[in-house]
């Protein structure tokens, strides 16, 4: 005999011949209705769902990546200018080591800002200018660590501090630095251990004239930089 159940579920069994002395063996048979599969499915999908947002709403502070420390660039500038200038590290009389770390002479690229011209003097024979005088050159003993890019180059006002070049003006007659309000230079040290140094000067220099055709002569007045 059978029977059946309206539902969720349809079951039927079928009672077997029974053995003496042995209990009779039914089977059931369950038949998914299209009620109980839509239920189910719906079930599986929110479990899903839930699996999936889970991490981001209930995940434990423990397993969140830790945030990088802020890192105080200033601090880091004086802390290696302090290491690269040490005593017992860098010795300023010592010069600088030529092209590909030889014993050739040190090169030192000048160039200059023209920033007036004060006055020519033909019973003198001289003129007055103010510059802005800038040399660069490479000191590798000086070279750091830029952090990634971060730390562009460092900047300087001692100029006792480092290894100078030994340039003069030939023609000079008489030249002042100019200290108001701080002294007009700066020094900056790059990551490779190149060196710019940049001062403002006020100058007057010679001028040897040829006047026979005056007042419509031209003359040609010269800066001598040498080493």
């Amino acid at each position: 005999s059978g029977f059946h159940h309206e539902g969720l579920f349809k079951s039927s069994t079928t009672k077997r011949g029974c053995t003496p002395g042995r209990p009779s063996l039914n089977k059931w048979r369950f038949t998914m209705t299209p009620k109980l599969f839509h239920l189910l499915f719906s079930l599986l999908l929110h479990i899903g769902h839930m699996d999936f947002v889970r991490p981001t709403r209930f995940r434990h502070r423990g397993h969140l990546k830790p945030r990088p420390a802020l890192i105080n660039y200033r601090q880091e500038e004086k802390r290696i200018l302090d290491r690269i200038l040490d005593s017992e590290v860098y010795d300023r009389r010592m010069r600088p080591s030529g092209m590909n770390s030889t014993d050739d002479p040190t090169i030192v690229n000048v160039n200059l800002y023209v920033r007036s011209f004060e006055k020519i003097d033909d019973v003198k024979m001289e003129y007055s200018v103010q510059i802005t005088f800038r040399q660069q050159w490479n000191d590798n003993r000086l070279s750091f660590d830029d952090m990634e890019g971060r730390i562009k180059y460092l900047t300087m006002t001692d100029s006792k501090k480092v290894w100078m070049p030994d340039t003069f003006f030939r023609n000079e007659k008489e030249g002042k630095f100019h200290n108001i309000i701080q002294p007009n230079l700066y020094i900056r040290v790059f990551p490779n251990g190149d060196i710019l140094y940049s001062i403002r000067i006020s100058l007057t220099l010679s001028c040897p004239m040829s006047l026979e055709l005056f007042p419509l002569d031209t003359q040609t007045c010269f800066l001598r930089v040498a080493s």
